[in-house]
């Protein structure tokens, strides 16, 4: 996270081949809010209505730079593929 400004969304880089150091690659829902200056309860409405996708790792949940970015565009999350075909038993 940058040190000087560790908030600085709008030093997102998208699309580069290396990850920039000192910019996040993910942020916490309570970052992301705190970034965007946008609730919680906004936040959580918008991942259910799946127009901003949430990344769980292990018990943690991210909101990927490249999503906020899309979000912040209003651009539509891409939907994430399913496990396995459409109707199959389990």
């Amino acid at each position: 996270m940058n040190v000087k400004n560790p908030h600085a969304i709008d030093k997102i880089r998208v699309g580069q081949a290396e990850p920039q150091l000192d910019s996040p690659l993910a942020y916490s829902i309570s970052q992301f809010s705190a970034v965007t200056s946008v609730s919680r309860t906004l936040i959580y409405a918008e991942i259910q209505r799946g127009r901003l996708r949430l990344t769980k790792i292990g018990r943690r949940s991210l909101i990927l730079v490249e999503d906020a970015t899309a979000w912040l565009r209003g651009e539509s999350s891409q939907p994430v593929p399913s496990s396995g075909p459409a109707g199959a038993a389990r």
